[in-house]
């Protein structure tokens, strides 16, 4: 995802009780899971990221895990809380704003005699950027 609408309030008020050192790996875990789209955020990618030895990482991953605002994934990637449902809201307003048009079209051909196939490379394509800022 490139985009992702960001409450600094609650993100400021969900960092209460961490300290800089762990508030600066949360914050990259997020935006690393948000670019990924959840998927592959590892261990490896995370130290890299910050410029910091893996022990590092695993010491203050372990506080983190503590304190519920992150966990690791069957597969052995991370993932976090807010961005689980930023990623779950994401994909319901695509499917729903890719429906929508779809059946926007359908309509079009059937009143007009419009032809749907000239639009499908549209519907496949639709940005992200258009669904989350409400299509403006």
């Amino acid at each position: 995802m490139k985009w992702v609408p960001f409450d600094a309030p609650a993100f400021l008020e969900g960092c209460i009780g961490l300290g800089g050192e762990e508030r600066g790996y949360y914050i990259t875990v997020i935006a690393l899971l948000i670019a990924r789209t959840g998927k592959n955020v590892t261990d490896t990618l995370i130290s890299q990221a910050m410029s910091e030895r893996p022990q590092v990482w695993r010491r203050v991953s372990a506080q983190l895990v503590h304190k519920g605002k992150i966990w690791r994934q069957p597969d052995g990637s991370w993932m976090a809380n807010r961005v689980q449902t930023s990623l779950e809201t994401a994909a319901k307003r695509i499917s729903l704003t890719r429906g929508l048009r779809l059946e926007q079209l359908r309509k079009q051909e059937l009143n007009l005699g419009g032809n749907v196939r000239k639009h499908k490379q549209e519907i496949i394509s639709l940005p992200w950027r258009d669904t989350a800022r409400g299509g403006r």
